[in-house]
């Protein structure tokens, strides 16, 4: 599998592209940028349904409808996030690349965080009152929301991490 992701990476990095990715800092800096003000766009919409979801805050309309308003931003930050941060791995060196464990763990968490977002929205869009029909409901909801926001806290965090990933991961 490493192998197979060196070998991605390698094949990418060596597009037209990548120089200048690469080699021009401003064009690396506004991709950053982009996919950083995305990913907080997408953490500030997931808020606000997982707040709504738990029932902390948002309590003057439903889950459903907090989840019709945000989700449209949610997944359009996501293709943003998606677009630049494939961009960025054009110019990514080694410490960054497909193949360092910190960002196979960003992808992990991204892969959850997706699956949870998913869950709320899907089921809350079959049936609006999904998440309040049975206490379980309503207790998996007070659970799943926070869940999903963590995660996508945390693959942030990860995100950032990457720069600094050879200190964890010393031998990777």
């Amino acid at each position: 599998m490493q192998a197979t992701l060196a070998a991605w990476q390698a094949a990418f990095s060596s597009s037209p592209f990548t120089e200048s990715v690469a080699g021009v800092v401003w064009v690396k800096a506004m991709l950053e940028s982009v996919h950083i003000l995305a990913m907080g766009l997408l953490l500030f919409s997931i808020g606000m349904i997982s707040l709504r979801l738990a029932g902390l805050g948002g309590r003057s309309s439903s889950p459903a409808e907090m989840v019709r308003r945000f989700s449209p931003w949610v997944w359009s930050a996501l293709a943003v996030v998606f677009i630049t941060g494939l961009l960025l791995l054009t110019g990514a060196g080694g410490r960054r690349g497909l193949t360092t464990p910190m960002f196979q763990l960003k992808m992990v968490l991204m892969l959850c965080a997706i699956a949870a977002t998913a869950l709320m929205q899907l089921t809350l869009q079959s049936r609006q009152d999904f998440w309040t029909l049975n206490p379980l409901r309503r207790a998996l909801a007070k659970v799943l929301a926070p869940a999903c926001l963590l995660l996508w806290m945390f693959t942030v965090c990860a995100g950032r991490w990457l720069a600094y990933g050879y200190v964890l991961f010393p031998d990777a």
